[in-house]
């Protein structure tokens, strides 16, 4: 046998070669015994698509992560795709399928639904640009890290373009189609047409159902701060809040109240802390906060010993009764014909029209929310009563840039509040007179509450006994009879609140001060009453009776004067479930 020598050389090449032809064919085995795979992303102008796979619905939400299997063999258009969740195989068209996250938003154009006011950015000031009712907004960009939530698909917000210039617009505002824009949403709403008398016929119907929002407003209910229906509360001043802490803190051990109303901003334009929110909007923010009561650090103490006390806060926040903002900005404030602020019972009026005041106040509000108040409380939102006369013969000026009606800068007001206050995890509260939901309509002064109810987390109308006149609320005494009265204005409320999709918590004030004089005259047949413990239990009773739990006192400033002679009346608001209101909108 012939032994055969291999130089060294070419040994080498030998096993190297070997080496590669084992490798690729490694290779060419896992190729050939695999499916080829590829990561693609779920993509729609929705948050979420259904197919029908095997006579099965498969709901895919927007932004999924799916694998790629391979062509279909029937329609060269679909693909087979499986989940990381579910190994099942389905097919899909190809038109839901994108290759990165980036691109799963496949709307061009967004619509707003009403008027808003554009953005540069999320969280910057409001521009005098808008983007109107049913426009088409050319979308420029998503910040996906910020404004999409992965979970549901939906879009929080938008980068959109107008008139060359790039700008913000939150997603509450806009729809992906012209036609959802524009759609109008059913609702239950009476409204008067007194209004027509002076404002033209068919102004009624535009100013309180044509041009206002009714589209269901997606309401949270926020898991560390609980909206419960039966909040009792008191109203106080901040002086009070500090000075009489351990006394309210008595109250609510020993008594039905549970949470407390603090004034933050008073309606001169008070600022009761140090707020430091207040400078950029005010030329002299001293003015504002030079009577503080409390340093934030104080206010801060405050709010933590409640909390680990149980109770519930709610900043009150008097809105546009502001004489030091109008004062300071008579650009954005209510002014006579000759160009001075208008004097209104003696005092001066920010425009509810004006968008600086809206930040103003919603900045205020953040400010304290962030401390950890549980609800904001707008009070005087609303325009002065009384300037239909003016208005008629030309001798006020309201600054209404946009040429809106009084009903829609308010409900706009509380829609950008919600937008701003949401993320917060806090709830939007609005005060409210009583008398325009018997009026049914906004007695020229905005307040068309079934709009304003369906925006609003709370409703908190003042229907005090003695503010109605002899024959209302069925009695011809309606303040000697605060049962009655609380339980027949209760009723109208209700009615209001199944008159639209997404009500409102409805919460009353009630009334815990002597009744006035000039109604209680103090004869025989009309006895001047002291509202002390007796008509604050009837006035609960009333709300109860008609379903509703929770009430407000106004004690004016409070405090343990005024509280202590009352404090048997403050009784628990709870109601058994079999008793309580049901929403009964259709």
């Amino acid at each position: 046998m012939k032994h055969y020598k291999i130089r060294k050389g070419r040994l080498g090449i030998v096993v190297a070669l070997a080496l590669i032809l084992v490798v690729s064919g490694v290779l060419i085995f896992i190729k050939t015994s695999k499916k080829a795979t590829v990561t693609y992303y779920i993509a729609s102008d929705q948050p979420s698509i259904t197919i029908n796979a095997d006579n099965e619905e498969i709901h895919l939400i927007r932004g999924t992560k799916v694998i790629g299997i391979k062509a279909s063999d029937k329609n060269k258009e679909n693909m087979i795709i499986k989940t990381d969740q579910n190994s099942k195989e389905f097919e899909i068209d190809k038109k839901y399928l994108v290759e990165t996250i980036e691109e799963c938003v496949t709307n061009q154009t967004i619509y707003p639904r009403l008027m808003v006011n554009l953005r540069k950015d999320k969280g910057e000031p409001l521009e005098k640009t808008v983007g109107n009712k049913g426009e088409a907004l050319p979308i420029k960009r998503i910040n996906y890290e910020r404004d999409f939530n992965k979970d549901t698909g939906e879009v929080n917000g938008y980068m959109i373009e107008k008139e060359g210039q790039i700008y913000y617009v939150d997603s509450m505002y806009v729809e992906p189609t012209l036609e959802e824009a524009t759609k109008a949403y059913p609702q239950h709403v009476i409204h008067s047409a007194y209004w027509d008398y002076y404002f033209g016929d068919g102004y009624s119907q535009t100013a309180y159902i044509d041009s206002l929002d009714y589209k269901p407003f997606n309401k949270k209910q926020y898991t560390n701060n609980p909206l419960r229906s039966d909040i009792n509360a008191v109203h106080i001043s901040m002086n009070i809040f500090k000075q009489e802490f351990d006394y309210l803190l008595g109250l609510c051990k020993e008594t039905g109240i549970n949470a407390l109303v603090v004034e933050v901003k008073s309606d001169i334009g008070d600022i009761a802390f140090e707020s430091e929110q207040c400078k950029p909007y005010l030329n002299d923010s001293n003015r504002a906060i030079k009577d503080a009561v409390v340093t934030k650090s104080e206010l801060q103490s405050l709010i933590d010993r409640c909390h680990q006390e149980g109770i519930y806060l709610i900043a009150r926040i008097v809105t546009f009764k502001d004489q030091i903002f109008a004062q300071q900005n008579s650009e954005e404030s209510i002014l006579s014909n000759d160009g001075s602020l208008l004097i209104h019972n003696g005092e001066n009026w920010p425009s509810a029209y004006s968008r600086k005041s809206w930040m103003y106040n919603v900045a205020i509000a953040k400010e304290v929310a962030v401390m950890g108040f549980n609800e904001i409380q707008f009070d005087y939102v609303r325009f002065p009563d009384g300037l239909v006369n003016g208005e008629m013969n030309g001798e006020i000026n309201l600054h209404n840039t946009y040429d809106e009606y009084k009903t829609q800068a308010l409900q706009r007001f509380l829609m950008y509040a919600y937008e701003e206050l949401s993320p917060l995890e806090v709830y939007v509260a609005a005060d409210v007179f009583a008398w325009p939901a018997v009026a049914e309509d906004d007695q020229n002064i905005g307040q068309f509450i079934p709009a304003l109810a369906n925006v609003a987390d709370v409703i908190s109308p003042m229907p005090y006994p003695d503010h109605f006149g002899p024959g209302n609320m069925g009695s011809d005494q309606p303040w000697q009879n605060p049962e009655s009265t609380l339980q027949n204005y209760s009723e109208i409320m209700k009615e209001v609140l199944n008159s639209v999709p997404t009500p409102a918590a409805y919460r009353t004030w009630i009334q815990g001060y002597a009744c006035m004089g000039h109604v209680c005259k103090g004869t025989p047949g009309n006895p001047q009453r002291d509202y002390g413990s007796q008509e604050m239990m009837d006035q609960i009773h009333g709300i109860n009776n008609a379903g509703f739990e929770g009430y407000m006192v106004w004690s004016g400033y409070g405090g343990s004067g005024m509280f202590e002679e009352r404090k048997a009346g403050f009784i628990s608001s709870t109601l058994p479930e079999n008793k309580k209101w049901k929403h009964s909108f259709q």
